[in-house]
């Protein structure tokens, strides 16, 4: 070791004389193996990267040893010593002379091509840490275990890559696995928009099929596979070129453009003016005339039909009686007509097709042919959405048709399409809170629980847009609301969140709009009621004016003559006194809302089974389990229904015990 530091000291020229003295040091058994090979690597740092200095090095380190120690050693020098060529050469070199045997065919092969044989012809592999031939499952399991102890992510990669999907399936199965473990998977199984089963981890279809892409839509094109209209307009012209699966025609349409109308209009004055005006006058005036015209036709003719309008007119106009009601693909192309011209187009253009294609899958759509069901469902939409009708009727109509789904006598398909194309509609937030309120009251009628309706929003996003309201507790909240058999007495003026929507729709939507978890409404006092507005009971608290509290032993009390109220601390002043038994009035508010949220019951122990939602369940071709698969998720467990057991649910058990507490 001093002799590796005075080397050091040296110039890199003069390094080299020092070579005699520790070659015979190097190879001298007596010393330490540890240390002779520590040695070796900063020899090998400090002289110059030639053959003729490193080799004799290699040589006199290895004296003695076998060709497996050998190997060792010059594998562990190259990994110690960062950058040496001549090492890399020599190793190189090595490796080319060198033969490995395969333990299974006997063959004696270099290292790479040995390598690849074991893992084409064997299906072995070779592990270069431990200088041994396995077998992939053997280095998946190691890679499961060392992920059991530390945790991380990248040993799962590791079992991928060893066993494949199925090998890491296997090892996630075990219980110390989380969720959280499950995002590769489930990333790969919602592209594919399918679901894995919570036993096997097998993926499985998802239980409502994908969603339709939209049509592509241009300024000049609307087109699909094999479906296209064109519209080339030039100067004097109109060319609509269509094309269908089984033709391709083109239809010359004749019609001047606004631009030479705009010139004739102009250029037919001009004459006028040159035959009634002598021409020595005419120069200027005749041009600002011309202009005048020019400009005043084509400010006349703005109001052309949009472009759009056209290619879905004539859309509907030619391909869709070459449609074909029983092929699917014909079928899929209507059903993105259909939700693309949702408020676009001319519904008297389209009527004449429209209405015999909706009687006509009306008449025959057996529940085995579900994109008949769904083209019925995108055709029913824009057929609503053409009778330009107003929101109370729209909606009574729309939910006269969800409510067959809801009862299970239509597939869920036909709701999804129907509900997929109101979003289209410019005007479609108006309503959406009244129909998200009015698709609860209708599945609540019909015996849905707050779980079953979550695991369906699950399944189809189109119903999820329309009935999952924004906070995940407020549909437990309105169903237990919704089997409450009574409202409380100290006022008549006291009406429920559905009663609302049913009274005074305007009204209900500027309200839920602004309080989005409302449950109750008190008109309580006409007088006051136009300044302050009416008590509006909400799960985040009760409301007066603006001001909310969820407190139920606030502090409420009249001060000023009763100008004034402090409202647990908040203080509200008004022009005329307010009545005595405002106080008094927001305390029993407070404390029925703490007794009403707390006695809601837990719904996750309820059997997530109902006799519309049979129609979504899928058998796991490994296990056998009847599931519910929503896209990109776990599925869940559907239970068997028991003969002696009704499908519909009766209503929670803390309404007595509400009821009692109040009476």
């Amino acid at each position: 070791m001093r002799l590796v530091v005075r080397s050091a000291a040296l110039s890199p020229k003069a390094r080299p004389a020092w070579l005699p003295e520790v070659l015979p040091l190097l190879a001298d058994s007596r010393i330490p193996w540890e240390i002779r090979r520590q040695a070796t690597a900063r020899l090998l740092r400090l002289v110059p990267d030639r053959l003729r200095y490193v080799r004799p090095l290699l040589q006199a380190l290895t004296h003695g040893l076998t060709s497996q120690q050998k190997w060792e050693c010059l594998r562990w020098l190259q990994e110690a010593v960062p950058r040496c060529h001549a090492l890399d050469r020599w190793l190189a070199r090595w490796d080319q002379r060198r033969r490995w045997r395969c333990p299974r065919c006997q063959r004696y092969l270099p290292r790479p091509e040995f390598v690849t044989h074991l893992w084409h012809v064997h299906g072995l592999i070779y592990d270069h840490q431990r200088r041994r031939v396995c077998m992939p499952h053997r280095l998946a399991r190691l890679a499961a275990r060392r992920w059991q102890q530390t945790g991380q992510n990248a040993e799962l990669d590791q079992v991928w890559l060893w066993n494949g999907t199925a090998g890491l399936r296997r090892c996630l199965r075990s219980p110390a696995t989380t969720p959280e473990d499950w995002h590769a998977l489930l990333g790969q199984a919602g592209v594919r928009h399918q679901g894995l089963c919570p036993r096997c981890l097998t993926e499985l279809p998802a239980s409502l099929p994908p969603e339709l892409p939209p049509l592509t839509v241009t300024t000049h094109r609307l087109s699909t596979f094999d479906w296209c209209v064109e519209i080339l307009t030039g100067p004097c012209w109109h060319v609509t070129r269509v094309r269908a699966p089984d033709q391709d025609y083109r239809l010359v349409q004749i019609r001047p453009s606004p631009r030479l109308l705009a010139c004739l209009a102009a250029l037919a004055a001009a004459a006028v003016v040159l035959i009634v005006v002598p021409a020595r006058l005419v120069p200027w005036p005749l041009l600002l005339i011309s202009l005048t015209i020019y400009g005043l036709v084509r400010f006349l003719l703005r109001h052309q039909a949009d472009r759009i309008d056209q290619l879905i007119d004539a859309a509907w106009q030619y391909l869709v009686p070459q449609a074909r009601l029983d092929r699917d693909d014909h079928l899929r192309w209507l059903t993105r007509l259909c939700q693309a011209s949702m408020g676009q187009g001319s519904p008297a253009v389209r009527q004449d097709v429209l209405y015999p294609i909706l009687q006509r899958l009306s008449e025959t759509s057996p529940t085995d042919q579900p994109e008949r069901w769904r083209t019925r469902g995108a055709a029913e939409a824009l057929w609503l959405d053409d009778l330009a009708m107003d929101e109370t009727k729209t909606l009574a109509a729309l939910l006269q048709r969800l409510e067959v789904v809801f009862r299970g006598d239509a597939p869920w398909l036909y709701a999804e399409a129907l509900l997929a194309a109101w979003p289209l509609r410019n005007d479609a937030n108006k309503f959406r809170h009244r129909l998200q309120i009015m698709l609860q009251m209708v599945a609540f009628q019909l015996g849905w629980t707050p779980r079953q309706l979550k695991t369906l929003c699950d399944l189809a996003p189109a119903i999820a847009h329309w009935l999952r309201p924004d906070a995940p507790a407020l549909l437990a909240q309105r169903y237990a609301l919704w089997h409450l058999p009574y409202s409380p007495a100290w006022s008549p003026q006291i009406i429920t969140v559905f009663e609302l929507v049913q009274r005074w729709p305007t009204l209900a939507e500027h309200w839920l709009a602004e309080y989005p978890d409302l449950l109750w409404l008190e008109r309580w006092d006409p007088q006051h009621e136009p300044a302050l507005g009416p008590i509006i009971i909400t799960a985040s608290g009760v409301c007066l004016a603006g001001y909310r509290s969820l407190n139920p032993e606030a502090t409420i009390e009249l001060k000023a003559v009763g100008r004034a109220l402090n409202y647990d601390g908040q203080w509200l002043y008004t022009w005329q006194p307010l009545p005595d038994t405002l106080p008094q009035r927001l305390r029993d508010w407070l404390r029925f809302l703490n007794d009403f949220l707390e006695m809601i019951p837990d719904d996750t122990a309820t059997p997530l089974f109902h006799q519309a939602l049979s129609s979504l369940v899928r058998p796991c071709p490994q296990c056998r389990l009847p599931l519910l698969v929503p896209p990109g998720k776990i599925a869940r467990r559907a239970a068997v229904p028991s003969r002696r057991q009704p499908l519909s649910r009766s209503g929670p058990d803390f309404s007595s015990q509400l009821h009692r507490r109040h009476k």
